[in-house]
C-alpha cells in the first residue's frame, strides 16, 4: 500500500463501500429514529474490517503520496476524511 502512515487505504474502501450496499450509509438525518442505530452498526463493522486502528482512515496525513499511485485517480485523502467524519462519535 502507499501510505506511509499505515492506512490500509483498499480496506477502508471496502468497509465503506460495503456498508453502502447495505443500506447503513449514507446515515440519515441526525434526528431520524434509525439513525443512531445505523452509525453504529457502521462503526462495528468499521472496527471488524479493520481490527487494527493503524490502518484506519484516522491515521491519514493528506500527504498526497497516495494520489499518484491511484489508477483510479480517487481523491484519496479527501475519502478517508469522509470515512472519519461518519466513524466521529457525536
Amino acid at each position: 500500500m502507499p501510505c506511509p502512515y499505515g492506512v490500509n487505504i483498499p480496506a477502508n474502501f471496502t468497509a465503506y463501500n460495503e456498508a453502502v450496499n447495505s443500506h447503513l450509509l449514507p446515515l440519515p438525518h441526525k434526528e431520524a429514529a434509525d439513525y443512531a442505530e445505523r452509525k453504529q452498526k457502521f462503526i462495528d463493522s468499521y472496527k471488524k474490517a479493520l481490527p487494527d486502528d493503524k490502518t484506519w482512515a484516522s491515521r491519514c496525513q493528506d500527504c498526497e503520496v497516495c494520489l499518484s499511485k491511484c489508477p483510479q485517480q480517487i481523491r484519496i485523502p479527501n475519502q478517508m476524511a469522509r470515512i472519519v467524519e461518519t466513524l466521529r462519535k457525536r
